[in-house]
């Protein structure tokens, strides 16, 4: 009875930790799939696996957020956090099943090389849910944003490159269609990224 009277605080912390581990294992798979190194048919079983462990996370994050007296931070930017990550490993699975279904081969290296960099931005979110526990000293946590931004600007000179080469160079019509709708969705994945790091940002602005 006494327990009502008194505020109920949850750690999210390793709930932020769990989605981040999804977010990070479905670029995994995509980067897999996009190079040609990983069979395409397991690794979009293993995507839709990720998206709905990181869909039971999101809706678990939530129940939380609606019994949660005390929290890290306001709950509009932890729900912002869950849904913005849980975006990119819905965009991962939807590229997976493109790469699947479209039969798409030898995608440019800028394809290949925005995935890439899309893995250090994962790394960059891990050091920042790390970091964001001390955000009285938002320091490095601010670093690691500058990171994200400086990658967005190369994925974003990346897909220029691919496309131009792209029109230059292919005659097939259906092939350029399929690579441009596969690049343009790597760019979405690469804004999602820039959000979270707005969205953190703006939690050190408000809070540090």
């Amino acid at each position: 009875m006494l327990q009502r009277l008194f505020p109920k605080e949850r750690d999210f912390f390793p709930i932020f930790d769990r989605i981040s581990d999804c977010l990070s294992d479905s670029i995994l798979e995509l980067l897999g799939a996009i190079d040609g190194k990983a069979n395409n048919e397991q690794s979009l079983e293993r995507v839709r696996e990720l998206e709905a462990r990181a869909n039971r996370i999101i809706r678990e994050s939530v129940a939380e957020l609606h019994s949660t007296f005390v929290t890290p931070f306001d709950r509009s930017h932890i729900f912002k956090f869950f849904i913005l990550q849980g975006q990119i490993v819905s965009l991962s699975r939807l590229l997976i099943e493109k790469l699947y279904y479209y039969q798409v081969e030898k995608l440019p290296m800028e394809s290949i090389e925005i995935v890439v960099q899309c893995g250090k931005s994962c790394t960059l979110i891990r050091k920042m849910v790390g970091e964001i526990k001390k955000i009285k000293n938002p320091a490095e946590t601010l670093k690691a944003c500058v990171g994200i931004y400086e990658i967005i600007a190369e994925n974003n000179l990346l897909a220029f490159h691919a496309s131009k080469d792209l029109f230059q160079d292919e005659t097939d019509i259906k092939r350029l269609l399929k690579i441009r709708e596969i690049n343009s969705d790597l760019i979405s994945i690469t804004k999602k990224f820039e959000s979270v790091s707005f969205l953190i940002e703006e939690i050190i602005l408000e809070y540090a």
